[in-house]
């Protein structure tokens, strides 16, 4: 499929006519807004993703946290299991 191009028959010598000056200033003008536009949106839509990410993170270091207490209260009482060895306290043996 082809394309026609508005200035198809372009002629270096041929003067522009001011409407045909103040519609490719339109075109253009519409497409440096739509560009922009759309740079707003992506930068609205980052900032989104970044704030999920960070409540994500924050979420999770919770979960870790917790997650290391609990692996330190478990050594802990290994460590207390050992030393104090419960047959060897009651003298069952």
């Amino acid at each position: 499929m082809v394309v026609e191009h508005m200035h198809q028959n372009f002629d270096a010598d041929e003067p522009v006519t001011r409407r045909e000056c103040y519609l490719h200033r339109e075109l253009i003008d519409r497409r440096v807004v739509g560009v922009e536009r759309d740079i707003i949106e992506m930068k609205g839509d980052l900032r989104g993703m970044k704030e999920s990410m960070e409540k994500f993170y924050e979420s999770q270091e919770g979960k870790w946290t917790k997650l290391w207490y609990a692996l330190i209260v478990i050594a802990l009482l290994i460590a207390a299991g050992r030393v104090f060895d419960v047959e060897n306290l009651f003298g069952l043996m």
